[in-house]
């Protein structure tokens, strides 16, 4: 589907047993050793690799990505995990990324601009390719490729629309091969209203995705675990830097002592977020 590239580079997994859980939280989810190991090691990559995370951390601020990276992540990654499969994590993550953009940016019209295809995800989709698990990271791809194609059929209405008349739309934008893998029913049944976060609510970020991981504890291990994640795309400056961010962080988790299922839940939720910075975020500036 897209142009493909050479993007290598090279990860180690870093050990730790310390449990790391959401900070300020009355009632904190403790993580089990080897996702606390895993977490530990995103925040220590984040330390490296983003200058600015030390500042930005718990996003203090509220840029347009970071609206739609929560809901897009954290959709495809509970879809992921509900029905155990790749179809069910694009559904979930498509939904909640128009779901919110109607919800947070009622008055606007995208317009074209939805269209604008990044050359880095031309690199994004080679770089798969290095991966053992390359299903669960392709969810971010087809995702912004079902949100273009939905959109090519029915334009700014796409917005206006409910759940539930989205879904069709979507469906008919997904490839054959995913349609037919979708299943009929989900194991975690989602609302996808419960992704859209507003700042204009009071709650903090992390209290937030403290009442994701009550509603849906099925997932709670792997949400806490990609947070770091969303952190560092939220603050990489430029598409460059957010391409080399994920490279390896996804290559940590393919390493990380998590379970198969567990990691391919992860990587569809930053893979969806990666994405979603592609298709929601400012335009790069090439000297970051």
């Amino acid at each position: 589907m897209l142009a493909m590239a050479t993007v290598l580079f090279a990860s180690s997994c870093n050990k730790t047993t310390e449990n790391v859980t959401l900070e300020n939280n009355e009632t904190p989810i403790t993580l089990s050793p080897e996702f606390a190991e895993l977490q530990n090691s995103l925040y220590e990559l984040n330390q490296e690799m983003v200058p600015s995370f030390s500042e930005t951390r718990g996003w203090p601020r509220f840029p347009r990505w970071i609206l739609f990276g929560l809901a897009d992540g954290l959709g495809g990654l509970i879809g992921h995990v509900g029905t155990g499969s790749v179809s069910g994590g694009i559904q979930a993550g498509t939904e909640a990324s128009t779901w919110a953009y109607e919800k947070l940016f009622p008055e606007e019209q995208y317009s074209e601009s939805i269209n604008a295809f990044r050359p880095i995800e031309s690199e994004f989709d080679s770089m798969i390719a290095t991966l053992n698990d390359q299903q669960a990271a392709q969810v971010g791809i087809l995702h912004n490729y079902v949100i273009r194609k939905a959109y090519d059929e029915v334009g700014d209405s796409l917005f206006e629309m409910t759940p539930e008349e989205m879904e069709p739309v979507f469906m008919e934008a997904l490839p054959d091969e995913y349609r037919d893998d979708l299943p009929e029913t989900s194991v975690v049944s989602y609302d996808v209203q419960d992704f859209v976060y507003s700042p204009e609510s009071g709650e903090t970020t992390n209290e937030f995705i403290f009442g994701i991981c009550e509603k849906y504890p099925e997932a709670a291990q792997e949400i806490l675990t990609v947070v770091p994640i969303l952190e560092a795309l939220d603050a990489s400056t430029s598409d460059k830097a957010a391409l080399k961010y994920i490279t390896r962080a996804m290559k940590m988790v393919e390493c990380s002592k998590v379970t198969a299922k567990s990691k391919s839940a992860i990587l569809c939720g930053a893979s969806v977020a990666f994405e979603s910075k592609m298709l929601w975020n400012i335009p790069e500036n090439q000297n970051n």
